[in-house]
């Protein structure tokens, strides 16, 4: 199934399940993110129902046209349209960041360096 996924043109898999033969899947460079790792095939226990229909996964509802963010710290939805303003955040807090670790270098404290970038 990973093959097939490759050979279709799809870029990553989210599994709301298990998965199994993960080092093939990694010779395949198919990034693929599941619940679990398990020894059973999913051969003739899953089908297509729709394309292009939003569906449910891991308690979150998502849409056509969403991106989807995942690594080995998880998975994240965002929905269609805010992409841009989504990555900006997310840069400003990883610039805040990086800020950061002097001050906790020096100070020794994560409380004291926390209270200098994330006042109340």
């Amino acid at each position: 199934m990973a093959a097939a996924s490759r050979m279709r043109g799809l870029e990553g898999v989210i599994i709301e399940g298990g998965v199994r033969d993960t080092a093939e899947i990694e010779a395949l460079g198919l990034p693929v993110f599941a619940r679990s790792i398990t020894p059973a095939t999913g051969v003739r226990r899953q089908t297509s129902l729709s394309r292009n229909e939003p569906v449910m996964c891991g308690g979150i509802l998502v849409y056509p046209g969403d991106s989807i963010v995942a690594d080995r710290d998880g998975v994240v939805r965002i929905p269609a349209g805010r992409i841009g303003a989504v990555v900006r955040r997310a840069e400003e807090i990883e610039e805040t960041e990086q800020k950061m670790l002097p001050v906790l270098e020096e100070t020794g404290s994560l409380g004291e360096t926390i209270r200098r970038f994330l006042p109340i």
